[in-house]
């Protein structure tokens, strides 16, 4: 859970935009979030990636979803600790220079890169944007997603009531709790076989000023499910809110940019992929 002190790092610019959008990106992917400004976030002051501190556990002995020992790892020999502190201790002067040239990292003080860790982030987001900006809705897109930004805030703004708490994106209902054997797995507090109504975080999400209001203010009791996309949907039905859930198309997940009026396109956009995607914009954004 996020704690009562909890700490942004660096200097980070303002937006007066009406739409914010969130980046969630591991620490070290500075090769990525570089193609995402040189490309469909080129031009916009609006776009913020959300990182966290690197785990002090070696990439070789650490459980592939938390910041801790796999379970056959003996931990790691000097030697190989001393290789790995070096290697973060590098990229930490890199991301300190990143920080200071673009101003669009959103540094999380108390949340360790780790898959599972994904929830925390979201929730200091949204904490983040109600404190620094007067966005009427915030987006998440992942780091590996492609982007329409300017077509995705009109789309937004003049579409929907920011003060109704809405939910906009690829909604999925009645999904199958995965409980054995699947990346996504649900951990054991969450006692139902099905999730309640959520966003695909493949394909990107929109949420109106309210909920990222509700997740800001009961950011300590919220607890973290496995991933923000169906966390975020628990909560949201646990909520006192009567939450207006919309699947748009407008949201997608097939890797394709071809579709001008797809706005939001995961997943697993390579760096390549992403310029591809911005070479077939008609209108490239002033830079």
């Amino acid at each position: 859970m996020i704690p009562p002190h909890l700490t942004f790092l660096g200097e980070t610019h303002r937006t007066s935009s009406p739409v914010t959008v969130f980046v969630p990106s591991f620490y070290s992917n500075l090769a990525i979030r570089q193609t995402i400004r040189e490309t469909w976030a080129s031009g916009h002051d609006n776009v913020f990636f959300i990182i966290g501190v690197p785990c002090p556990i070696p990439t070789q002995q650490r459980d592939y979803y938390f910041c801790m020992l796999a379970d056959e790892a003996i931990g790691p020999t000097p030697e190989e600790q001393a290789a790995y502190d070096v290697e973060c201790s590098h990229n930490e002067l890199l991301v300190d220079e990143e920080q200071r040239v673009h101003h669009d990292l959103i540094r999380i003080s108390d949340v360790t890169e780790a898959y599972r860790h994904t929830t925390h982030k979201l929730k200091a987001a949204y904490q983040w944007g109600i404190e620094n900006t007067q966005s009427t809705f915030f987006v998440k897109a992942d780091d590996d997603t492609f982007v329409r930004v300017a077509a995705l805030s009109e789309y937004l703004v003049s579409t929907y009531d920011s003060d109704t708490p809405t939910l906009i994106g690829q909604v999925w209902h009645n999904r199958v709790v995965y409980r054995e054997g699947s990346k996504n797995d649900e951990l054991p507090e969450f006692k139902p076989n099905v999730y309640p109504p959520f966003a695909a975080g493949s394909a990107g999400h929109a949420v109106s000023r309210p909920i990222a209001q509700y997740v800001s203010d009961n950011r300590y009791d919220l607890f973290e499910y496995q991933g923000e996309d169906t966390a975020l949907g628990i909560w949201l039905d646990e909520s006192p809110f009567d939450v207006k859930f919309v699947t748009s198309g407008r949201f997608w997940y097939d890797g394709k940019c071809e579709n001008p009026e797809v706005y939001s396109i995961g997943h697993q956009l390579t760096p390549e992929r992403m310029r591809e995607c911005f070479e077939m914009m008609d209108e490239k954004p002033a830079v």
